[in-house]
């Protein structure tokens, strides 16, 4: 039962109908294609079996239905199947990616990829109540590759199940957060003060939130980046319990 509201569900999701995306629906169909072309064909050679047929065949209609029924309902079914099967196979941190979708160098998710894993978390609240909370981390002090491990390193056991964390740019880092999200700054202040205790390095940050900063991936990550280049007052969520004086000015970093 739980499978068929899955999969009945999955119709109503943009992804399901996404040809660029969803494989599933391709091969759908493909195959939907194929045995449309079967059904006629064994519809047409029915009609010719017998002395009482005429052989006149199937009418044009009839035969254009026989045809088209399968590729749509073939493909409905296989990319409803596509859009569950991502939805179960949506991993929560990068240890668990394919190798085609992992940077060699940092061992992070690709910026393509992030910005698909975005893309789709969208599409899946865009019909709820839901949020999306993107965050951009980068070192202060430098872009180079190692400062961007060692970041990546600290983060990642902070990191929820279900959020996704990887490349977003030169120097940058994203996390992905699906669901609420009480207190950004707090979520911030640990990540500052693991990286600064660990590598004596300053965090910076940028928080876009869906819908209320832009209801596009391109609209979040720019609302995104220009709090990270402001380096923005950070202040605590209303009604944090662990509500505390902001830092200072816009040249303030994390720690």
């Amino acid at each position: 039962m739980e499978m068929m509201l899955s999969l009945f569900r999955a119709l109503f999701r943009s992804h399901t109908y996404d040809l660029r995306e969803n494989a599933h629906l391709r091969l759908g169909l493909v195959w939907g294609f194929v045995m449309g072309l079967l059904t006629v064909g064994l519809a047409f050679a029915a009609t010719r079996i017998g002395a009482e047929k005429d052989g006149s065949g199937l009418p044009l209609a009839f035969a254009a239905a026989l045809f088209l029924a399968p590729p749509v309902l073939c493909g409905l079914l296989s990319g409803a199947l596509g859009t569950v099967w991502n939805d179960w196979t949506s991993p929560g941190k990068s240890s668990g990616a394919d190798s085609r979708l992992i940077e060699t160098g940092t061992g992070l998710y690709t910026p393509e990829y992030m910005m698909h894993q975005i893309r789709h978390a969208l599409s899946r609240v865009a019909r709820t109540r839901k949020t999306v909370t993107l965050l951009i981390l980068e070192c202060q002090e430098s872009v180079d590759e190692v400062p961007l491990r060692l970041l990546a390193k600290v983060v990642e056991p902070l990191v929820r199940v279900g959020d996704i964390l990887g490349r977003i740019g030169p120097g940058r880092l994203l996390l992905l957060v699906q669901g609420d999200l009480p207190c950004a700054f707090c979520v911030i202040q640990r990540m500052g003060r693991a990286f600064h205790q660990d590598t004596h390095l300053s965090l910076r940050a940028g928080v876009a939130r869906w819908p209320q900063d832009g209801l596009f991936p391109t609209d979040l990550l720019t609302a995104a980046d220009l709090v990270l280049k402001a380096s923005w007052t950070a202040i605590h969520a209303p009604g944090c319990a662990a509500g505390m004086p902001a830092f200072s000015s816009s040249s303030q970093a994390f720690r």
